[in-house]
């Protein structure tokens, strides 16, 4: 069962890290014994008072098991675009996006911000089995799990909404102010948890080789820290 932790520790962090484009998104495997189930309208309630939370809540109802993307594909998409920002899919499937430089930061490094669309099917015999969240209580703290016969999809579709919700702060089209910035460019992958074919595939040509950020779901180990385009 995924666990998504809710606290005001992804709101602080969020907020710090749209001026500095960067997040951390918690992720945390308690035992279902510690669990003790709140009532189903919770999740409106975090939906409402969390942006991040409520976006990934919204990606995480659709199953989007490697191979079976296009629903989850569609809903980013319309998201990115419904920002005015310019989005596109590859040959792959992959979803791509770039907002260019404020005027006068176009010589700053560009960032790429990456994370995949596909998840862990809970059930292997029924992949698409829809995704039940609810929220529970254990040791004083909410979280955010699946009703136990599915994976939640956290990983990586909090990553996903993380990057949706900083787009739209730094664009100002969401909470908080416009932020001044360099080219930002977007690369959403299929098929990661798999065999990688979306990464491999990734147009890698309309991505500069400056800095990249790469943003996940998950806990990080230096590994995850960065991502770099790989030469052709």
């Amino acid at each position: 069962m995924d666990l998504l932790r809710c606290s005001n520790f992804v709101c602080k962090k969020l907020i710090f890290l749209a001026a500095l484009i960067g997040v951390i998104s918690r992720i945390y495997l308690p035992g279902p014994a510690a669990a003790e189930e709140s009532s189903p309208s919770s999740l409106e309630r975090i939906a409402a008072a969390d942006s991040v939370l409520g976006t990934a809540l919204e990606l995480m109802e659709i199953p989007s098991p490697s191979g079976h993307e296009s629903r989850m594909a569609a809903l980013i998409l319309e998201k990115l675009r419904g920002l005015s920002i310019m989005a596109w899919k590859d040959d792959f499937g992959n979803l791509m996006a770039k907002i260019p430089a404020s005027p006068g930061l176009e010589k700053v490094p560009p960032l790429l911000l990456a994370a995949h669309m596909d998840m862990v099917p809970g059930d292997k015999k029924n992949p698409l089995k829809p995704i039940r969240p609810r929220l529970i209580r254990s040791g004083g703290v909410e979280w955010i799990a699946s009703d136990g016969t599915t994976t939640l999809g956290a990983d990586d579709k909090a990553g996903v909404a993380a990057i949706i919700d900083v787009l739209s702060r730094i664009t100002g089209k969401g909470p908080g102010f416009a932020v001044r910035h360099g080219t930002i460019e977007v690369a959403i992958t299929r098929e990661e948890e798999t065999t990688v074919q979306g990464a491999k595939n990734l147009e890698t040509a309309r991505i500069p080789r400056n800095m990249r950020l790469y943003w996940t779901g998950k806990r990080c180990s230096r590994s995850c820290g960065n991502s770099r385009v790989p030469p052709k």
